[in-house]
């Protein structure tokens, strides 16, 4: 099947899951985001979206996710869908809960993802207050905080979570410029971000060869010679 075939088939796949979006947010209520992601752009990957108010996100916009190394760990990649993953935004301080399910084309591929993100803020506040006025009530006067500072995230868009990945396999060899690495040197980058299951999203190529300032076809190139067992990059037990 050529290239562009395939596209516009995984396209109408997704695109098959619109009404979803609309039911699931009409059933659900205004505290819940749902949001359809095409994978093949993860930059521009939102085709349809119910209460973007919560994140703020539209039509065209790419992909957030709170969590995203455990949306795409390996150990989900034979899962139908993730849930119950909190979150939080960077701008308002929501807390926000996400849960995704994986669209996969004929080729067991995940192609697209049907998120849904929950607004958790008030429900939690709720919460913390009643076991508050529980906890003093027993004659503790000690208040139950919503999170440790230690356990607050923040949304990282795809690229950004790319970045930091990239960043932090550099900073382990020893280099901030891709243009000073050699092949063996990128392959191991590569080998890190494959490991993290990151290149189950097809944007990750585009940007991996932009990060790294090699061609779309080296990145695929690399990515098969590592899961193959002949790569550079990999990494010795």
């Amino acid at each position: 099947m050529q290239k562009n075939e395939t596209a516009a088939n995984n396209r109408k796949t997704i695109e098959s899951y619109i009404p979803m979006v609309k039911f699931i947010a009409a059933v659900c209520g205004p505290r819940c985001e749902v949001a359809l992601h095409d994978l093949d752009d993860i930059n521009h990957s939102i085709v349809a979206i119910e209460n973007g108010h919560i994140t703020g996100r539209k039509v065209g916009d790419g992909l957030v996710d709170f969590a995203l190394e455990s949306v795409f760990d390996k150990s989900n990649k034979d899962k139908a869908f993730i849930a119950n993953i909190y979150g939080k935004t960077t701008d308002d301080n929501k807390r926000l809960r996400l849960s995704g399910y994986f669209i996969r084309n004929e080729e067991k591929e995940i192609i697209g993802l049907l998120n849904v993100t929950v607004d958790m803020t008030d429900y939690l506040w709720m919460k913390n207050i009643l076991e508050r006025e529980l906890l003093m009530g027993e004659g503790n006067g000690t208040a139950l905080s919503l999170e440790s500072e230690d356990n607050k995230q923040h949304a990282l868009s795809a690229a950004e979570m790319l970045d930091l990945v990239c960043n932090q396999a550099m900073e382990r060899l020893g280099f901030t410029d891709p243009r000073k690495m050699r092949k063996a040197d990128k392959m191991k980058v590569i080998a890190m971000l494959n490991d993290r299951n990151l290149f189950a999203m097809k944007g990750i190529i585009k940007l991996t060869a932009k990060k790294l300032e090699i061609s779309e076809p080296s990145v695929y190139r690399y990515v098969r010679e590592h899961r193959n067992g002949n790569g550079e990059g990999k990494e010795k037990a």
